[in-house]
């Protein structure tokens, strides 16, 4: 009777563990997809505690091994001192501009595994060019409904102070 039992607990264990990862990769496929068909260029990457890509989505990662080769200079220092931030447990949001383009980046550490940093990125060059052109054209006490609109958001604020590490 025993015997009967635990093979019927195994049965379901196994078929949970089936309906668990089936779910799991129907969300990677729709993952990949939004990171292929979204109209803002963005990468998606886990690395762990010696920054190597674990796994990646995107275009900008997808030859990489380690994080510190994603970049060069500046830009590559501040990337690699962020994600060890990041590895010591702290959310980082910052910007980073190389090769003409600007990428908004946030990791979060991993609550489940403290050597594990998940990172995403976007190219915001269309919106560093558009808050430019509207800083330059438009005077900071213009009475504007749109462009106090826009200097009131967020990605405005992160782009404006974040442009001092360029």
């Amino acid at each position: 009777m025993k015997f009967r039992s635990n093979i019927e607990k195994l049965k379901i264990l196994t078929e949970s563990l089936i309906d668990r990862d089936y779910l799991r990769s129907k969300a990677i496929s729709l993952f990949d997809t939004f990171c292929s068909d979204f109209p803002i260029p963005m990468d998606a990457w886990i690395v762990d505690e010696d920054l190597n890509i674990v796994t990646k989505k995107g275009c900008k990662t997808k030859s990489c091994k380690n994080i510190s080769s994603v970049f060069s200079g500046n830009a590559r220092d501040r990337n690699v001192e962020m994600h060890n931030r990041a590895l010591n447990g702290e959310t980082v949001t910052y910007t980073i501009e190389s090769e003409n383009s600007v990428f908004l980046t946030k990791l979060i550490p991993s609550n489940s595994s403290p050597s594990l940093v998940f990172g995403v990125s976007m190219d915001i060059t269309v919106f560093s060019k558009s808050i430019d052109a509207i800083d330059n054209h438009c005077d900071e006490n213009i009475s504007c409904d749109k462009v106090n609109f826009v200097r009131d958001t967020d990605l405005y604020k992160i782009i404006k102070e974040e442009s001092s590490h360029g």
